[in-house]
């Protein structure tokens, strides 16, 4: 409510000031209808009648090249058409009032060229006229309507089309010149003037009207400059017609008007951006100070942040990782060798080995998708329902591979885990008096390869399950378990598909591993061990999968 209050007094502040410079032209106007006799017989001689003269046209003139350099100026930078317009007639006018001038001053010092001085009134008279047009037109143009590309000779448009519109007046004055009528030079004068009046009264009011609706100020400045040169324009149809007092008059009135022409033009289109322009550089200067010292704040607590997470990443890991069973396990008749490898701090892949009962050995290898915190997670799902702390129910479930995996689907499809969530893993069990493997597959796409003493290779692929994933809801799969008996000597190679995925960093293929095993027959299963993590050891910086592997020695 202030901000408006406020805005209707700066409004009604100006316009009392527009009318008081309306009060000072009119009485200026009347001060030279009664005093100009006596001011000319007092105060003005020819000597300075005639510097006063000079110095005002010389004055006219480079504030006719000012308006011209200040519109031009504004066009280039803007690319408007209002400015077009006004750069060209600004431009007209200088370099008309320049030929003006001249003929002005031959027809003062020669009786004999009387004629060029009545045709340089003439000029005058049109040029005035001219520029109303202009600054008229110019004011029923909007500000936005611009040129889309401004090349080298749209630039050069306001020199071009004032030349033309120059030669023209020019060669229309010398055609006149040799009529030498001196009621025509009168009458062409009368008919410019008042038509010049009549537009620059036009002008006035759309510039009032222009304030009113945009409460611009340059509306203002520009009605104020009408006003002054509305005067000089009336000045010259007072009587007496010729005199010094009247040239005095009409270039105070001429050149004050060009002159806040020029003022208005300068602050709005030049004065005003180069200010916003240097308060938004001065803003940008302070935000990007202030910018970085954000950032520089942002990104210590960003690194803190970074640190902590790290820290609870590894505390993580560790936990993880206790969970894990030994890389070296030894029972009654069998021995187990493993080895983790995460390709983040967290992994996707786990493994286990543990007794079941004094005569039965657990085990299982699982791939969880991806890899990281997520599948991290998942894994201690994973451990906690396939190992079951109450030893009835973890005999009853591990000594059947394939009722722990149906057991484990079920319980994962009652959980709201994400659907894209799954994993494969193959379990098995293992009774030392028989030297029988009972095993399972959910999905494995690895499975497993039993190396024999003899050389013979077996893969583990007769039994049948589905990943353990989301679709409980339709599709109920169906598990079944198959047996191998082995012998003192067999060896049993698990492994996750980070080992031999062609798609990721594959270390080894299923030919590979068969080598190995069997090039290696004679070594310990610890040997073998030696060997494999000597080759993922020397990729580890680089997987861009988990890697798990369990060896099982027969040893009675």
């Amino acid at each position: 409510m202030e901000m408006l209050q406020a805005k209707a007094k700066e409004r009604h502040m100006l316009l009392v000031e527009f009318g008081l410079i309306v009060g000072v032209c009119i009485a200026g106007l009347f001060f030279y209808v009664q005093m100009h006799d006596r001011i000319a017989e007092i105060y003005l001689s020819y000597p300075m009648m005639f510097m006063a003269g000079t110095t005002f046209n010389i004055v006219l003139l480079v504030s006719a090249f000012l308006l011209f350099n200040t519109t031009y100026y504004s066009f280039v930078s803007y690319r408007g058409t209002k400015m077009l317009i006004l750069s060209t007639t600004s431009g007209y006018f200088a370099v008309v009032y320049l030929f003006y001038f001249i003929l002005n001053a031959l027809g003062a010092h020669s009786t004999a060229l009387d004629t060029a001085f009545m045709r340089s009134e003439v000029i005058l008279t049109f040029l005035l006229f001219v520029f109303a047009v202009g600054t008229l037109t110019s004011s029923f143009i909007d500000n936005d309507i611009k040129f889309m590309d401004l090349t080298g000779i749209k630039k050069g448009m306001p020199f071009a089309i004032g030349l033309a519109l120059s030669a023209v007046t020019f060669v229309s004055m010398h055609l006149l010149g040799r009529i030498d009528s001196q009621p025509l030079f009168d009458r062409l004068n009368q008919i410019f003037l008042s038509a010049a009046i009549l537009l620059t009264l036009s002008v006035i009011v759309m510039k009032i009207r222009n304030y009113i609706l945009t409460l611009e100020r340059i509306q203002i400045r520009l009605a104020v400059s009408a006003v002054f040169m509305t005067s000089a324009m009336v000045l010259r149809l007072l009587p007496p017609f010729n005199g010094p007092v009247r040239s005095l008059f009409f270039y105070i009135y001429l050149i004050a008007g060009l002159l806040i022409y020029v003022y208005a033009i300068f602050k709005y289109n030049i004065s005003i951006p180069v200010k916003h322009q240097k308060n938004a550089e001065q803003q940008v200067k302070l935000y990007a100070e202030n910018l970085e010292k954000i950032v520089q704040k942002r990104t210590a607590d960003m690194r803190k942040a970074n640190m902590q997470f790290i820290r609870d990443i590894e505390y993580a890991k560790n936990i993880q990782q206790s969970l894990l069973p030994g890389t070296h396990l030894e029972f009654e008749n069998t021995d187990f060798v493993a080895a983790y490898y995460p390709c983040e701090r967290l992994s996707g892949d786990f493994y286990d080995v543990f007794r079941i009962d004094p005569e039965t050995i657990g085990m299982y290898v699982l791939d969880v998708s991806g890899h990281g915190v997520p599948a991290a997670l998942m894994t201690m799902f994973c451990m906690n329902y396939i190992k079951s702390s109450e030893r009835l129910i973890n005999v009853y479930r591990a000594k059947k591979p394939q009722r722990n995996l149906k057991h484990f689907f079920e319980a994962f499809n009652k959980m709201n885990f994400p659907d894209e969530m799954h994993m494969v893993m193959f379990i098995a069990s293992y009774d030392e008096p028989s030297r029988v493997l009972t095993y399972c597959s959910g999905g494995m796409n690895t499975l497993p390869y039993v190396v024999r003493q003899n050389g013979e290779v077996i893969r583990l692929d007769d039994s049948t399950g589905f990943p353990i994933c989301k679709v409980g809801s339709f599709y109920t799969p169906e598990f079944h378990s198959a047996k191998i008996e082995l012998s003192v000597g067999d060896r049993v190679f698990f492994y996750t598909d980070g080992l031999t995925d062609k798609g990721k960093t594959q270390i080894y293929d299923d030919k590979k591993i068969i080598d190995l095993m069997l090039s290696h027959r004679k070594k310990s299963i610890q040997g073998i061990k030696e060997v494999l993590t000597s080759e993922i050891g020397s990729v580890a910086h680089k997987l861009d999968d988990d890697i798990t592997f369990i060896i099982m020695d027969i040893t009675k």
